[in-house]
Protein backbone atom coordinates (compact mmCIF):
# COMPACT_ATOMS: atom_id res chain seq x y z
CA UNK A 1 0.00 0.00 0.00
CA UNK A 2 1.48 3.35 -0.96
CA UNK A 3 2.30 5.95 1.43
CA UNK A 4 -0.79 8.74 1.33
CA UNK A 5 0.62 12.07 -0.48
CA UNK A 6 -0.12 15.34 1.62
CA UNK A 7 -0.63 18.37 -0.48
CA UNK A 8 2.48 20.37 1.47
CA UNK A 9 5.23 17.21 -0.35
CA UNK A 10 3.16 17.58 -3.27
CA UNK A 11 3.07 20.96 -3.42
CA UNK A 12 6.93 21.33 -2.58
CA UNK A 13 7.60 18.55 -5.37
CA UNK A 14 6.29 20.72 -8.19
CA UNK A 15 7.75 23.64 -6.79
CA UNK A 16 11.59 21.87 -7.11
CA UNK A 17 10.60 20.53 -10.54
CA UNK A 18 9.53 24.27 -11.26
CA UNK A 19 13.06 25.44 -9.66
CA UNK A 20 15.12 22.73 -11.65
CA UNK A 21 13.80 23.37 -14.92
CA UNK A 22 14.06 27.10 -14.63
CA UNK A 23 17.85 26.39 -13.01
CA UNK A 24 18.26 24.03 -16.06
CA UNK A 25 17.09 26.38 -18.76
CA UNK A 26 19.05 29.21 -17.15
CA UNK A 27 21.95 27.27 -17.77
CA UNK A 28 21.78 25.87 -20.78
CA UNK A 29 20.87 29.72 -22.06
CA UNK A 30 23.86 31.03 -19.81
CA UNK A 31 26.10 28.62 -22.33
CA UNK A 32 24.70 29.37 -25.35
CA UNK A 33 25.35 33.20 -24.77
CA UNK A 34 28.90 32.40 -23.20
CA UNK A 35 29.77 30.22 -26.86
CA UNK A 36 28.42 33.02 -28.71
CA UNK A 37 29.94 35.51 -27.16
CA UNK A 38 33.57 34.24 -27.15
CA UNK A 39 33.13 33.08 -31.17
CA UNK A 40 31.65 36.84 -32.16
CA UNK A 41 34.99 37.76 -30.17
CA UNK A 42 37.00 35.25 -31.91
CA UNK A 43 35.80 36.10 -35.32
CA UNK A 44 35.93 39.91 -35.19
CA UNK A 45 39.72 38.81 -34.37
CA UNK A 46 40.27 37.24 -37.55
CA UNK A 47 38.92 39.78 -39.14
CA UNK A 48 40.76 42.33 -37.92
CA UNK A 49 43.78 40.21 -38.92
CA UNK A 50 42.55 39.21 -42.48
CA UNK A 51 42.26 42.89 -43.37
CA UNK A 52 45.95 43.68 -42.23
CA UNK A 53 47.15 40.76 -43.83
CA UNK A 54 44.97 41.78 -47.21
CA UNK A 55 46.21 45.58 -46.25
CA UNK A 56 50.00 44.75 -46.37
CA UNK A 57 50.07 42.73 -49.70
CA UNK A 58 48.01 45.37 -51.94
CA UNK A 59 49.19 48.17 -50.71
CA UNK A 60 53.12 47.28 -51.13
CA UNK A 61 51.95 44.87 -54.02
CA UNK A 62 53.82 42.14 -52.78
CA UNK A 63 51.90 39.22 -51.16
CA UNK A 64 53.70 38.93 -47.82
CA UNK A 65 52.46 37.03 -44.29
CA UNK A 66 53.03 38.06 -41.21
CA UNK A 67 53.91 34.89 -39.22
CA UNK A 68 53.89 36.28 -35.51
CA UNK A 69 50.65 36.02 -33.29
CA UNK A 70 49.17 39.23 -32.95
CA UNK A 71 48.04 40.74 -29.77
CA UNK A 72 44.65 41.20 -30.27
CA UNK A 73 44.15 37.63 -30.31
CA UNK A 74 45.25 37.58 -26.41
CA UNK A 75 41.77 38.50 -25.50
CA UNK A 76 40.42 34.31 -25.16
CA UNK A 77 43.31 34.45 -22.37
CA UNK A 78 45.16 31.46 -24.09
CA UNK A 79 48.46 31.85 -25.13
CA UNK A 80 48.43 28.34 -27.48
CA UNK A 81 47.01 29.74 -30.32
CA UNK A 82 48.59 29.35 -34.01
CA UNK A 83 47.88 31.27 -36.92
CA UNK A 84 47.21 29.84 -40.23
CA UNK A 85 47.14 32.17 -43.05
CA UNK A 86 47.08 31.90 -47.01
CA UNK A 87 46.46 33.86 -50.02
CA UNK A 88 45.01 33.02 -53.31
CA UNK A 89 44.54 34.64 -56.55
CA UNK A 90 41.13 33.39 -58.35
CA UNK A 91 43.64 32.78 -61.81
CA UNK A 92 47.18 31.45 -60.46
CA UNK A 93 45.72 29.75 -57.28
CA UNK A 94 47.84 29.98 -53.88
CA UNK A 95 49.67 32.74 -53.82
CA UNK A 96 51.33 32.70 -50.15
CA UNK A 97 51.17 30.61 -47.15
CA UNK A 98 52.40 30.93 -43.37
CA UNK A 99 55.43 29.18 -42.53
CA UNK A 100 53.80 26.74 -40.38
CA UNK A 101 51.68 25.54 -44.07
CA UNK A 102 54.58 24.66 -45.81
CA UNK A 103 55.10 21.10 -44.16
CA UNK A 104 51.20 20.92 -43.34
CA UNK A 105 49.78 21.59 -46.61
CA UNK A 106 46.86 23.80 -47.32
CA UNK A 107 43.30 23.22 -45.02
CA UNK A 108 40.45 21.72 -46.11
CA UNK A 109 38.14 24.45 -46.37
CA UNK A 110 33.81 24.76 -46.58
CA UNK A 111 33.06 25.46 -49.96
CA UNK A 112 29.97 27.17 -49.35
CA UNK A 113 31.72 30.23 -47.42
CA UNK A 114 34.92 30.24 -49.20
CA UNK A 115 32.57 30.65 -52.76
CA UNK A 116 30.55 33.60 -50.88
CA UNK A 117 34.04 35.09 -50.31
CA UNK A 118 34.41 35.15 -54.09
CA UNK A 119 31.14 36.70 -54.87
CA UNK A 120 32.23 39.89 -52.61
CA UNK A 121 31.52 39.13 -49.29
CA UNK A 122 33.17 38.57 -45.70
CA UNK A 123 32.18 34.79 -44.70
CA UNK A 124 32.85 32.65 -42.05
CA UNK A 125 33.11 28.66 -41.62
CA UNK A 126 35.39 26.13 -40.53
CA UNK A 127 38.60 24.58 -42.34
CA UNK A 128 40.41 20.86 -41.07
CA UNK A 129 43.89 20.75 -41.34
CA UNK A 130 45.08 16.64 -40.44
CA UNK A 131 41.98 16.05 -37.98
CA UNK A 132 42.52 20.12 -36.55
CA UNK A 133 39.10 21.52 -36.49
CA UNK A 134 39.68 25.53 -37.31
CA UNK A 135 37.55 28.72 -37.36
CA UNK A 136 38.66 30.51 -40.79
CA UNK A 137 37.61 33.68 -42.10
CA UNK A 138 37.24 34.11 -45.85
CA UNK A 139 38.10 38.19 -46.60
CA UNK A 140 37.84 38.96 -50.29
CA UNK A 141 40.31 41.43 -51.81
CA UNK A 142 42.11 43.06 -54.57
CA UNK A 143 44.96 42.80 -55.93
CA UNK A 144 47.81 45.56 -56.79
CA UNK A 145 46.49 44.83 -60.69
CA UNK A 146 43.06 44.36 -60.09
CA UNK A 147 42.41 40.39 -59.57
CA UNK A 148 40.54 39.06 -57.38
CA UNK A 149 42.28 37.59 -53.77
CA UNK A 150 41.08 35.38 -51.42
CA UNK A 151 42.93 35.77 -47.75
CA UNK A 152 42.22 32.96 -45.73
CA UNK A 153 43.24 33.30 -41.60
CA UNK A 154 42.18 30.26 -39.23
CA UNK A 155 43.35 28.88 -36.05
CA UNK A 156 42.27 26.15 -34.11
CA UNK A 157 39.10 26.29 -31.73
CA UNK A 158 40.62 24.15 -28.81
CA UNK A 159 41.65 26.92 -26.84
CA UNK A 160 38.06 28.38 -27.28
CA UNK A 161 36.41 25.62 -26.46
CA UNK A 162 38.47 24.91 -24.03
CA UNK A 163 37.74 28.25 -22.03
CA UNK A 164 34.20 27.89 -22.75
CA UNK A 165 34.34 24.51 -20.69
CA UNK A 166 36.04 26.29 -17.64
CA UNK A 167 33.04 28.54 -18.02
CA UNK A 168 30.48 26.22 -17.94
CA UNK A 169 32.00 24.26 -14.84
CA UNK A 170 31.72 27.98 -13.39
CA UNK A 171 28.12 27.78 -14.72
CA UNK A 172 27.19 24.61 -13.72
CA UNK A 173 28.88 25.33 -9.86
CA UNK A 174 26.68 28.47 -9.19
CA UNK A 175 23.61 27.01 -10.60
CA UNK A 176 24.07 23.82 -8.47
CA UNK A 177 24.53 26.30 -5.37
CA UNK A 178 21.57 28.49 -6.73
CA UNK A 179 19.38 25.33 -7.22
CA UNK A 180 20.26 24.56 -3.89
CA UNK A 181 18.92 27.88 -1.68
CA UNK A 182 16.00 27.53 -4.11
CA UNK A 183 14.99 24.04 -3.00
CA UNK A 184 15.25 25.58 0.47
CA UNK A 185 13.17 28.42 0.19
CA UNK A 186 10.80 26.49 -2.07
CA UNK A 187 10.58 24.08 1.00
CA UNK A 188 10.06 26.68 3.18
CA UNK A 189 7.20 28.36 0.94
CA UNK A 190 5.54 25.52 0.83
CA UNK A 191 5.23 24.86 4.42
CA UNK A 192 4.26 28.75 5.01
CA UNK A 193 1.78 28.17 2.27
CA UNK A 194 0.26 24.71 3.73
CA UNK A 195 0.20 26.16 7.10
CA UNK A 196 -2.88 27.57 7.28
CA UNK A 197 -4.69 24.55 5.45
CA UNK A 198 -3.00 22.32 8.66
CA UNK A 199 -4.97 24.97 10.66
CA UNK A 200 -8.06 24.49 8.73
CA UNK A 201 -7.89 20.38 8.84
CA UNK A 202 -7.08 20.73 12.79
CA UNK A 203 -10.19 23.19 13.18
CA UNK A 204 -11.90 20.82 11.55
CA UNK A 205 -11.35 17.52 13.44
CA UNK A 206 -11.99 19.45 16.55
CA UNK A 207 -15.20 20.27 15.64
CA UNK A 208 -17.58 17.81 17.92
CA UNK A 209 -20.83 18.77 16.99
CA UNK A 210 -22.96 20.87 13.91
CA UNK A 211 -23.87 23.58 15.98
CA UNK A 212 -19.95 24.42 16.92
CA UNK A 213 -17.98 27.02 15.16
CA UNK A 214 -14.52 27.72 14.61
CA UNK A 215 -12.18 29.20 16.83
CA UNK A 216 -11.00 32.69 15.86
CA UNK A 217 -9.43 32.77 12.56
CA UNK A 218 -5.96 34.00 12.60
CA UNK A 219 -4.65 36.82 11.49
CA UNK A 220 -2.22 36.45 8.41
CA UNK A 221 -4.40 33.62 6.75
CA UNK A 222 -4.60 34.12 3.26
CA UNK A 223 -8.28 35.40 2.27
CA UNK A 224 -9.02 32.01 0.17
CA UNK A 225 -8.42 30.08 3.57
CA UNK A 226 -10.20 32.36 5.34
CA UNK A 227 -13.10 31.83 3.04
CA UNK A 228 -12.95 27.97 3.41
CA UNK A 229 -13.24 28.82 7.19
CA UNK A 230 -16.20 31.04 7.09
CA UNK A 231 -17.87 28.72 4.22
CA UNK A 232 -17.19 25.81 6.77
CA UNK A 233 -18.78 27.80 9.63
CA UNK A 234 -21.85 28.28 7.56
CA UNK A 235 -21.81 24.92 6.69
CA UNK A 236 -22.03 23.89 10.45
CA UNK A 237 -24.63 26.61 11.20
CA UNK A 238 -27.12 25.21 8.54
CA UNK A 239 -26.16 21.47 9.97
CA UNK A 240 -27.50 22.29 13.08
CA UNK A 241 -30.33 23.59 11.62
CA UNK A 242 -31.12 20.56 9.27
CA UNK A 243 -30.06 18.19 12.74
CA UNK A 244 -32.35 20.33 14.78
CA UNK A 245 -35.65 20.26 11.96
CA UNK A 246 -34.43 16.22 11.96
CA UNK A 247 -34.71 16.16 14.93
CA UNK A 248 -38.05 17.63 15.36
CA UNK A 249 -39.28 15.77 12.42
CA UNK A 250 -38.71 12.67 14.12
CA UNK A 251 -40.44 13.64 17.24
CA UNK A 252 -43.17 14.91 15.02
CA UNK A 253 -43.07 11.37 13.57
CA UNK A 254 -42.76 9.44 16.64
CA UNK A 255 -46.18 11.69 17.84
CA UNK A 256 -48.32 11.44 14.80
CA UNK A 257 -47.55 7.18 14.70
CA UNK A 258 -48.11 7.45 18.57
CA UNK A 259 -51.45 9.25 17.65
CA UNK A 260 -52.14 7.26 14.72
CA UNK A 261 -52.11 4.55 16.75
CA UNK A 262 -54.23 5.92 19.69
CA UNK A 263 -56.41 6.70 17.08
CA UNK A 264 -56.86 3.33 15.35
CA UNK A 265 -56.98 1.64 18.64
CA UNK A 266 -60.37 3.28 19.15
CA UNK A 267 -62.34 1.64 15.94
CA UNK A 268 -60.58 -1.50 16.17
CA UNK A 269 -61.47 -2.14 19.93
CA UNK A 270 -65.06 -1.20 19.14
CA UNK A 271 -65.36 -3.06 16.16
CA UNK A 272 -63.52 -6.91 18.17
CA UNK A 273 -65.54 -6.22 21.12
CA UNK A 274 -68.69 -5.92 19.07
CA UNK A 275 -67.91 -9.04 17.17
CA UNK A 276 -67.23 -11.33 20.38
CA UNK A 277 -70.26 -10.09 22.21
CA UNK A 278 -72.26 -10.88 18.87
CA UNK A 279 -70.97 -14.34 19.19
CA UNK A 280 -71.07 -14.87 23.08
CA UNK A 281 -74.69 -16.66 22.23
CA UNK A 282 -77.00 -17.42 19.47
CA UNK A 283 -78.98 -14.02 18.42
CA UNK A 284 -81.28 -12.74 16.19
CA UNK A 285 -81.08 -11.77 12.36
CA UNK A 286 -82.13 -8.11 13.77
CA UNK A 287 -79.16 -8.58 16.72
CA UNK A 288 -76.36 -9.70 14.08
CA UNK A 289 -77.37 -7.42 11.65
CA UNK A 290 -77.18 -4.51 14.19
CA UNK A 291 -73.80 -5.84 15.18
CA UNK A 292 -72.39 -5.60 11.79
CA UNK A 293 -73.36 -2.30 10.72
CA UNK A 294 -72.19 -1.27 14.41
CA UNK A 295 -68.75 -2.80 12.99
CA UNK A 296 -69.02 -1.55 9.69
CA UNK A 297 -69.52 2.00 11.15
CA UNK A 298 -65.88 1.97 13.05
CA UNK A 299 -64.27 0.22 10.02
CA UNK A 300 -65.31 2.98 7.81
CA UNK A 301 -64.05 5.50 10.55
CA UNK A 302 -60.95 3.85 10.33
CA UNK A 303 -60.93 3.47 7.08
CA UNK A 304 -61.10 6.86 6.64
CA UNK A 305 -58.47 7.71 9.05
CA UNK A 306 -56.22 5.44 7.62
CA UNK A 307 -57.24 7.78 4.09
CA UNK A 308 -56.36 10.71 5.83
CA UNK A 309 -52.95 9.55 6.64
CA UNK A 310 -52.75 8.46 3.37
CA UNK A 311 -53.41 11.62 2.06
CA UNK A 312 -51.26 13.73 3.78
CA UNK A 313 -47.62 11.07 3.64
CA UNK A 314 -47.91 11.73 0.41
CA UNK A 315 -48.52 15.34 0.38
CA UNK A 316 -45.58 15.44 2.40
CA UNK A 317 -43.45 13.13 0.34
CA UNK A 318 -44.46 15.78 -2.84
CA UNK A 319 -46.74 12.16 -4.60
CA UNK A 320 -49.93 14.72 -4.61
CA UNK A 321 -50.08 15.90 -8.00
CA UNK A 322 -53.08 18.22 -8.35
CA UNK A 323 -54.84 17.95 -11.62
CA UNK A 324 -55.58 21.87 -12.18
CA UNK A 325 -57.94 23.91 -13.58
CA UNK A 326 -60.31 27.04 -13.69
CA UNK A 327 -63.17 25.92 -11.04
CA UNK A 328 -65.78 28.22 -9.82
CA UNK A 329 -65.67 28.57 -6.40
CA UNK A 330 -68.70 29.61 -5.64
CA UNK A 331 -70.49 26.70 -6.87
CA UNK A 332 -67.78 24.46 -4.74
CA UNK A 333 -68.85 26.22 -1.70
CA UNK A 334 -72.63 25.70 -2.45
CA UNK A 335 -72.75 22.29 -2.68
CA UNK A 336 -70.28 21.66 0.01
CA UNK A 337 -72.70 24.12 2.07
CA UNK A 338 -75.88 22.02 0.72
CA UNK A 339 -74.55 19.06 2.25
CA UNK A 340 -73.53 20.14 5.35
CA UNK A 341 -76.86 21.72 6.16
CA UNK A 342 -78.22 18.23 5.54
CA UNK A 343 -76.18 16.70 8.60
CA UNK A 344 -76.35 19.59 10.73
CA UNK A 345 -79.89 21.25 12.99
CA UNK A 346 -80.23 24.54 14.13
CA UNK A 347 -77.29 26.15 12.32
CA UNK A 348 -77.75 28.93 9.96
CA UNK A 349 -76.02 28.83 6.29
CA UNK A 350 -75.21 32.06 4.33
CA UNK A 351 -73.00 32.84 1.56
CA UNK A 352 -71.60 36.04 -0.06
CA UNK A 353 -69.58 35.59 -3.15
CA UNK A 354 -69.64 36.21 -7.04
CA UNK A 355 -70.33 32.94 -8.67
CA UNK A 356 -68.44 33.74 -12.38
CA UNK A 357 -64.60 34.12 -10.31
CA UNK A 358 -62.58 31.05 -11.01
CA UNK A 359 -59.83 29.66 -9.06
CA UNK A 360 -56.77 27.54 -11.12
CA UNK A 361 -57.24 24.24 -8.86
CA UNK A 362 -57.61 20.66 -8.60
CA UNK A 363 -61.76 20.16 -8.05
CA UNK A 364 -61.43 16.97 -5.94
CA UNK A 365 -58.77 18.70 -3.91
CA UNK A 366 -60.44 22.23 -3.86
CA UNK A 367 -63.97 20.09 -2.27
CA UNK A 368 -62.22 18.22 0.34
CA UNK A 369 -60.62 20.89 1.70
CA UNK A 370 -63.98 23.44 1.99
CA UNK A 371 -65.71 20.17 3.06
CA UNK A 372 -63.30 19.65 5.80
CA UNK A 373 -63.73 23.30 6.70
CA UNK A 374 -67.20 23.95 6.69
CA UNK A 375 -67.36 20.47 8.69
CA UNK A 376 -65.38 22.45 11.70
CA UNK A 377 -67.14 25.38 11.56
CA UNK A 378 -70.88 23.13 11.59
CA UNK A 379 -69.10 21.79 15.02
CA UNK A 380 -68.01 24.79 16.56
CA UNK A 381 -70.57 26.96 15.65
CA UNK A 382 -73.68 28.18 18.10
CA UNK A 383 -75.81 29.13 15.49
CA UNK A 384 -74.29 30.40 12.50
CA UNK A 385 -71.77 29.88 9.42
CA UNK A 386 -70.77 32.43 6.86
CA UNK A 387 -68.95 32.39 4.04
CA UNK A 388 -67.40 34.64 1.82
CA UNK A 389 -65.60 35.14 -1.26
CA UNK A 390 -63.55 38.13 -2.22
CA UNK A 391 -60.53 38.91 -5.11
CA UNK A 392 -57.39 40.25 -3.46
CA UNK A 393 -54.86 40.65 -6.13
CA UNK A 394 -53.70 37.58 -7.86
CA UNK A 395 -55.86 35.25 -5.74
CA UNK A 396 -59.46 34.18 -4.66
CA UNK A 397 -59.92 34.64 -0.18
CA UNK A 398 -62.49 32.39 0.88
CA UNK A 399 -63.57 32.71 4.72
CA UNK A 400 -65.27 30.59 6.91
CA UNK A 401 -66.33 32.44 9.83
CA UNK A 402 -68.82 30.17 12.89
CA UNK A 403 -70.39 32.28 15.97
CA UNK A 404 -68.27 29.81 18.59
CA UNK A 405 -65.73 29.94 21.38
CA UNK A 406 -62.55 31.86 20.21
CA UNK A 407 -59.87 30.14 19.96
CA UNK A 408 -56.99 29.92 22.81
CA UNK A 409 -53.48 32.12 22.58
CA UNK A 410 -51.53 30.20 20.61
CA UNK A 411 -53.85 27.73 19.10
CA UNK A 412 -54.37 29.84 15.45
CA UNK A 413 -51.38 27.85 14.50
CA UNK A 414 -51.56 24.84 16.55
CA UNK A 415 -55.43 23.95 15.34
CA UNK A 416 -53.69 22.80 11.38
CA UNK A 417 -51.42 20.56 13.62
CA UNK A 418 -52.55 16.76 13.44
CA UNK A 419 -54.55 15.05 16.27
CA UNK A 420 -54.83 18.39 17.86
CA UNK A 421 -57.67 18.55 20.12
CA UNK A 422 -57.62 21.99 22.26
CA UNK A 423 -60.81 21.44 24.27
CA UNK A 424 -63.58 19.10 24.98
CA UNK A 425 -65.45 20.14 22.02
CA UNK A 426 -62.56 18.96 20.07
CA UNK A 427 -63.01 15.58 21.19
CA UNK A 428 -63.44 12.13 19.62
CA UNK A 429 -67.27 12.64 20.17
CA UNK A 430 -67.84 15.33 18.50
CA UNK A 431 -67.11 13.27 15.60
CA UNK A 432 -64.03 14.50 14.47
CA UNK A 433 -60.85 13.03 13.65
CA UNK A 434 -58.20 15.67 14.29
CA UNK A 435 -56.64 15.50 10.39
CA UNK A 436 -59.51 18.13 8.63
CA UNK A 437 -57.62 20.92 9.34
CA UNK A 438 -54.09 19.42 8.78
CA UNK A 439 -55.23 18.19 5.45
CA UNK A 440 -57.04 21.61 4.49
CA UNK A 441 -53.63 23.29 5.34
CA UNK A 442 -51.78 20.46 2.88
CA UNK A 443 -53.67 21.27 0.05
CA UNK A 444 -54.41 24.59 0.23
CA UNK A 445 -50.37 24.94 0.28
CA UNK A 446 -50.03 22.04 -2.26
CA UNK A 447 -51.40 24.32 -5.02
CA UNK A 448 -49.48 27.57 -3.99
CA UNK A 449 -51.90 29.02 -1.39
CA UNK A 450 -52.25 30.01 2.53
CA UNK A 451 -54.72 28.89 5.03
CA UNK A 452 -54.74 30.77 8.57
CA UNK A 453 -56.95 30.71 11.62
CA UNK A 454 -57.95 34.28 13.34
CA UNK A 455 -60.45 34.86 16.25
CA UNK A 456 -63.30 37.98 15.27
CA UNK A 457 -65.56 39.49 16.85
CA UNK A 458 -68.47 37.03 16.28
CA UNK A 459 -66.36 34.25 16.97
CA UNK A 460 -63.38 32.30 14.86
CA UNK A 461 -62.76 32.37 11.23
CA UNK A 462 -60.96 30.19 8.71
CA UNK A 463 -59.66 31.59 5.53
CA UNK A 464 -57.42 30.44 2.42
CA UNK A 465 -56.15 32.09 -0.41
CA UNK A 466 -55.82 30.04 -4.36
CA UNK A 467 -54.27 31.82 -6.76
CA UNK A 468 -56.88 33.47 -9.59
CA UNK A 469 -57.01 31.44 -12.58
CA UNK A 470 -54.90 32.94 -15.16
CA UNK A 471 -57.40 34.77 -17.79
CA UNK A 472 -59.31 36.42 -14.61
CA UNK A 473 -55.87 37.58 -13.16
CA UNK A 474 -54.96 39.32 -16.72
CA UNK A 475 -58.83 40.76 -17.27
CA UNK A 476 -58.23 42.86 -13.69
CA UNK A 477 -60.70 41.72 -11.67
CA UNK A 478 -61.45 43.21 -8.49
CA UNK A 479 -63.27 42.79 -4.93
CA UNK A 480 -66.54 41.31 -5.00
Amino acid sequence: MSRATTYRRLLSAQLSLLVLGIALANALLLGLAVRRVLYQNLDHALLEIAATEAASSTDTGIVHLHDTLPKLLEIAGHPGYEKYVWIEDEREGLLARSSNLVSKGKPETDPRPEAEAWSGRVAYGWATLHGLRLRAVYYPARGPLGQRLLTVVAIPVGPVEQNMRSMIVWIVAVATVALGLGLAVVRGLARRATEPLRWLADQAARVGSPGQALSDIPAGVPIEVRQVAEALDRMLGRLAVYDREREQLVNRLRSVLADASHELRTPLANIIGTAEVALRRERSGGEYRQALETAGAEANRASRLVSDLLLLARADCGQLEPRREPVAIAEVLRAAMDAASSRTFGVRWTIEADGGRLVWADPDHLRRVVDNLLDNAARHAESEVAVTVRVIGDGVETAVENDGAPLEPGEEVRVFDRFYRGDSSRSRASGGSGLGLSIARSLVELHGGSIQARNTEAGVCFRFVLPLWREERDSGGGSV
